[in-house]
């Protein structure tokens, strides 16, 4: 069977490493639910669904949006067509978005094997494809609506048209490897460092024709997509664009800054020592001989780095970029190196540990139910026929948003977090003409039972526990390692057994 296998493998790589990626973004896309940050909930999916309601988040506030509403605005006409065919149903409409998203990703790895190739030699192109397909966060990133990965499969496909100039310097090659990149900066504004870098490469070449045609697609993408889109929707183009960057230079010490290089080190320690530092030696070799990859990458890099804002995903792009590069440069080096040679048995001793950590983390982050503790209670409470308002309640300040997408329906929500006092709540409770909610959903278990005498007290009412939801256990790392940023904590549902009249 292995022999079979092994033959297979030799004869078709590329087609067991589409295979290997499609199984895992499959299974990550059934399995994996929930939403891993809040950007790729509420500034995709909460926004899509409030406009397909009716509501006009964005375009009420007296400026443009502060980012582009062309992804957002995919999902809105997915939702549309979805609504006509009577598809409403919250995590139905989910899982179609990560099975779409699970194979818009294979472009990434399709076409990253191809630039490996065109760039090295097909064993080389081999170990840079598995890395794309199973890479432990590629599965799990591939099915989210973030945009920082939305914009990776235009970023993959634009840089195989750059390599196919490569001995065949045609024209349309560059033209549409630009407007690919204007495509990826619609949906990621800073995806511009990567085809700006591409342009800075070829004007120290000299090679003006080639960076002319580019710079000429890339306009025309931008414009087409990004510039004609704001026109429509502000007023004038590019609006939304520029409402970014000066909005993101004035809150740049406002989120979550660190060291410069911080980066550096995430990328060391993810890709699992001593293999990351292969990879980044080897990715730091090819300055000259793919420069084309090296410097444009580097700029998307360093501009991130030195950046206050520094947030994980911001630097997505560039990881496909950075493994082809880096297992180009590696293997070259292996294949060169005298002194290496030497170091056989070692070397593959740390890809067999580099390969058994990946394959571990792989299964438990496809599988992991991401933010589970603020999901579940929403498609509990979606169930209950009865449901007709829902009180939050928080032991802290700052309490995190929760994705009401999941109720399927709009129903009054009253927050009651620490600072409100007890009279205040009260208050508005008693002057809100909406509905009287009838389920309290308290997040956090610390001092519980305290907490649910003080509601029953303020209420004057019972409360009866009906579910429990504890956060899944990748939420539950996450939580321990980094408390201040992870909210993933146990939930508990109580509904609102009898009451007096409080109007």
């Amino acid at each position: 069977m292995y022999q079979k296998f092994y033959r297979f493998w030799q004869r078709n790589p590329l087609a067991v490493i589409m295979l290997l990626a499609g199984i895992m973004r499959l299974l990550a896309a059934v399995f994996s639910r929930g939403y891993a940050m809040s950007d790729d909930h509420f500034a995709v999916i909460h926004i899509a669904q409030r406009w397909l309601n009716g509501y006009k988040n964005w375009f009420a506030e007296g400026h443009p949006a502060g980012f582009s509403i062309v992804y957002p605005g995919l999902h809105f006409i997915l939702f549309y067509i979805l609504k006509m065919m009577g598809i409403v149903n919250p995590e139905i409409k989910m899982l179609i978005v990560r099975l779409l998203h699970a194979g818009y990703s294979l472009l990434t790895v399709y076409f990253g094997y191809k630039i490996t190739l065109r760039l090295s030699n097909r064993h080389t192109a081999n170990m840079a494809g598995l890395l794309l397909a199973v890479f432990w966060i590629m599965p799990f990133m591939s099915v989210r609506n973030l945009i920082e990965m939305a914009c990776i499969p235009p970023i993959m496909v634009g840089y195989y048209f750059v390599m196919k100039t490569r001995g065949n310097n045609i024209p349309k090659y560059w033209i549409s490897a630009g407007l690919l990149f204007g495509v990826a900066f619609a949906f990621r504004y800073q995806s511009i460092l990567i085809p700006a870098g591409i342009a800075l490469v070829l004007l120290y070449r000299k090679e003006w024709r080639s960076a002319a045609l580019f710079v000429s697609g890339l306009s025309a993408g931008l414009f087409l997509l990004q510039g004609i889109v704001d026109w429509i929707a502000w007023g004038y183009p590019f609006a939304a664009l520029l409402h970014y960057t000066v909005s993101n230079v004035d809150t740049r010490y406002e989120y979550i800054t660190g060291e410069w290089y911080r980066y550096l080190l995430l990328l060391a320690a993810i890709f699992i020592p001593p293999v990351s530092l292969f990879l980044l030696y080897g990715y730091a070799r090819m300055w000259k001989k793919i420069a084309i990859l090296f410097w444009p990458a580097l700029l998307f890099f360093v501009f991130h780095s030195v950046y206050p804002n520094k947030q994980e995903r911001f630097i997505l792009p560039v990881l496909p970029l950075f493994i082809i590069t880096g297992i180009t440069g590696w293997q070259d080096l292996v294949r060169n190196s005298e002194y290496l040679r030497k170091y056989r048995v070692w070397l593959r001793g740390s890809w067999a540990w580099f390969w058994t950590i990946n394959t571990i983390l792989v299964l438990v982050l496809t599988f992991t139910y991401s933010k589970k503790s603020l999901v579940e209670p929403m498609n509990y409470l979606r169930e209950r026929n009865d449901l007709t308002g829902i009180i939050i309640e928080y032991n802290h300040d700052n309490m995190p948003w929760f994705p009401r997408f999941y109720l399927g329906r709009e129903v009054p929500v009253y927050r009651f977090t620490k600072s409100i006092s007890d009279s205040t709540f009260l208050h508005e409770l008693q002057d809100s003409r909406q509905a009287f909610p009838n389920y309290v959903f308290f997040f956090g278990n610390d001092d519980l039972q305290t907490r649910v005498a003080r509601v029953e007290k303020l209420l004057n009412t019972r409360l009866e526990c009906e579910k429990i939801i504890s956060p899944s256990i990748m939420d539950d790392i996450l939580h321990r390692l980094n408390p201040a940023h992870n909210l993933n904590l146990t939930s508990a549902i109580y509904k609102i057994s009898e009451k007096d009249d409080m109007r």
